[in-house]
Formats: structure tokens, C-alpha cells, sequence
């Protein structure tokens, strides 16, 4: 049916053959579960680079040996099946062959509303590369999907890090309801000290990355990569709301959020597609803010201070911080005509224009980072 509907034939083998990446993972769910349980993120560290590592070279020697698509075929394959290996070897848990109705009726009740949602994102996810590959061309999806997958790189990864350390210590004090509030204004300060700046900076930098890394032959994809930089910085955000909700034990409240804001991110979608592919990125950064403010109505139902302007009362001076940074080094590098030097000094000036301001304000989160540089480095 995917085949067809592309009309790519060859999509159909390739499908069946990627499909099993969902066994391989599956059987990978609990041994990461209890890792990220017991705060175990160095030996997850360890897994996920040696699987990289492993697969990734592998994945080169076939490409250079002519393997085609199936290069990525081959290399996700191994990917998540080195994962396995490595992680029941790690933890040594193997599931014994018993059935648990009271387990699973305790479970499916939370999980069960976990899942449905999580289903829902997924398929808004890929909706757009359906739209788009189904109604333009591959060049224009291929341009829209590389956008997506560096501004997603650093936002969707760097918030994934973040939300497995902060999601087990936010159960720990769940029924304490004025730290678990107190935690949670930190954890969202502290994302987006990180996030909101690398965000902006990439949006401002876009034209000299894709040009250096991706050459010319991607610049059509800039345009794409500046709006969704905007778009995702909003991510971690939105997810940090979102797990509050679960760590409350209100998955229905997720569920219920997530089926508000699936109906408006279609109706954005098919508003949007008649004006083309800019257009369609702009109204997924509309979509970004619609996605807080919603998640934020019902968060203010389990923790009466946890709402949507009081979250942007805390994030509006790193975002301001973070835009003019942003002004700084495009300013400064629009006078730069070589165009790996424009990248490598507009990274500079960023940096150091952002962490000295941060410093001079007496922030708490740039006195965070540095005690733990100076912790580390006594050690």
C-alpha cells in the first residue's frame, strides 16, 4: 500500500525489511527502562556509542562498496541489534514465562493512554513528509526532510537527555506538590538555557552550515531549517509539560491534550499546504506555541502554578539573551565573504557573547554549569 500510494515499487521490500526494526526495539523497552530508572546513564552512554560506532562504520563500508538505500537499511538494522545485545547483556534481566493480570491491569490502565498518544504524535511526525512527498516533488521533500532532521538533531536529542534524568526525579517527589513545582521552573530554565541559544544560533548560521557540510546542492533547504530551528526550540518545552502530566499519574490528561492539539495541527496542515513548503514550516512553529499553551491549560489543573504565562515570565530573559545573541552574530558575520570562516566565527562570537552576558547577570544556571566543570575537573 506504501509502495502504491508513492509509486515506488521498490519501497516495498525496503519497508518489510526496515518493519523489523520495531521487533529489535521492542525487546530493547525494559533493560533501557530500568538503566533510566536507576539513573544508569553513563552505561547507556557506553551502549549507544559502541552501537554507533559499530554500525556506523559498517554502514560506510557498504556505501562505499555501492550498497545504495539499502546502506540505511542495513545499518538501522544493525543498529538496534547491537543495542539489544549490549543491553541484556548490561542489565542481565530476561523476562520469564509467566502471564500477571493484576500487573497488566495496573499498567494498561497509565500506559495504555501513554500509548494511544504516543501514536497520534508519531503519525503527525511523518504526516508531513506524507503530504509533502505525496504533492511535491522528491526534491522538495528531500530538502524538507534534511531541514527537519538538523533542526531536530539538536533539539529533539539534547531535550531526550534531559527528560531521562529529570522524569525519574520528578516522580520521586510527585506528591510534593511545591518542589515538585520548584523542580520543574529549574528544569525548564535550565533546557532552555541550553536549547533557546543553540536553537537561534542555528537559525542565524543555517546558510553557511548547509553550504559547508551539505554544499550547494542542499541551499534550497535553508529557508526550511531557519523556520524549524524557531519551531523545535519550543520542543523541550512542550515536552517537559508533557511528562509533568504523567509524573502526576494523569495520563488521561496527556491523552486528552494530545488529541486537542493533533486536531489543530491538522487543521494548520491543511490550511497551510496550498501555499507551499514555507508556508507549511511557518505554520508548524504556530502549531509549537498552540502545542504549550494547551498542554499548560492542563497542568494548571494538577499544579495551580505551573501555567503558561508564568512559564514565559521565566524563559522571556534567556529568550531575549538568546534573540540578541542571535542579531549579534548575524550582524558580525554578514561581513565575512568566506563562508567556513562566517560559520566557525559567528559559532565563536556566539558563545562567548552568551555565556559572558550570562556570567555578568549572576544567572543561576551559568553558576550550575561551572560548578559542575570545577566539580569535575578537582575530580
Amino acid at each position: 500500500f506504501i509502495a502504491s500510494f508513492y509509486s515506488q515499487p521498490q519501497l516495498e521490500t525496503i519497508i518489510k525489511f526496515v518493519g523489523l526494526n520495531l521487533i529489535l526495539t521492542s525487546f530493547c523497552a525494559v533493560q533501557r527502562a530500568q538503566l533510566t530508572i536507576s539513573l544508569d546513564f553513563k552505561k547507556q552512554a557506553i551502549i549507544s556509542f559502541s552501537t554507533v560506532a559499530m554500525s556506523g562504520g559498517i554502514g560506510i563500508w557498504l556505501a562505499y562498496h555501492g550498497y545504495g538505500v539499502w546502506t540505511l537499511v542495513i545499518q538501522g538494522l544493525l543498529t538496534n541489534l547491537l543495542a539489544l545485545i549490549l543491553l541484556w547483556g548490561s542489565t542481565r534481566w530476561i523476562p520469564r514465562l509467566c502471564f500477571s493480570k493484576e500487573s497488566f491491569k495496573e499498567l494498561f490502565g497509565f500506559g495504555s493512554k501513554l500509548l494511544a498518544g504516543g501514536l497520534l504524535h508519531t503519525i503527525y511526525l511523518n504526516l508531513y513528509s506524507l503530504v509533502i512527498g505525496k504533492y511535491f516533488s522528491s526534491a522538495d521533500l528531500g530538502n524538507f526532510n534534511r531541514a527537519t532532521s538538523l533542526a531536530q538533531y539538536v533539539s529533539v536529542n539534547i531535550t531526550s537527555i534531559i527528560t531521562r534524568v529529570t522524569y525519574p526525579i520528578e516522580c520521586q517527589i510527585q506528591h510534593d506538590n511545591e518542589e515538585l513545582q520548584r523542580k520543574f521552573f529549574m528544569f525548564i530554565r535550565m533546557t532552555a538555557f541550553i536549547i533557546f541559544p543553540l536553537m537561534i544560533g542555528l537559525c542565524v548560521l543555517a546558510d553557511p552550515l548547509i553550504r559547508v557540510i551539505l554544499t550547494d546542492k542542499w541551499v534550497h533547504a535553508v529557508p526550511y531549517l531557519q523556520i524549524l530551528s524557531i519551531s523545535y526550540m519550543w520542543d523541550p518545552i512542550s515536552r517537559l509539560n508533557w511528562d509533568l502530566l504523567n509524573v502526576k499519574r494523569r495520563s488521561d490528561y496527556s491523552l486528552r491534550s494530545e488529541i486537542i492539539k493533533k486536531l489543530i495541527a491538522v487543521t494548520i496542515l491543511v490550511i497551510t499546504i496550498p501555499f507551499g513548503i514555507t508556508i507549511m514550516c511557518v505554520g508548524i512553529a504556530a502549531y509549537a506555541l498552540c502545542d504549550i499553551y494547551v498542554l499548560t491549560r492542563f497542568t494548571k489543573r494538577l499544579l495551580p502554578d505551573v501555567y503558561l504565562r508564568k512559564e514565559l515570565k521565566a524563559l522571556c530573559p534567556i529568550l531575549l539573551l538568546s534573540i540578541s545573541m542571535g542579531l549579534i552574530v548575524y550582524v558580525c558575520v554578514s561581513f565575512i565573504p568566506i563562508l567556513l570562516f562566517k560559520l566557525i566565527v559567528g559559532i565563536i562570537i556566539g558563545i562567548c557573547y552568551y555565556l559572558t552576558l550570562s556570567y555578568l547577570l549572576k544567572w543561576e544556571e551559568i553558576d550550575f554549569i561551572l560548578s559542575l566543570i570545577l566539580k569535575k575537573h578537582r575530580q
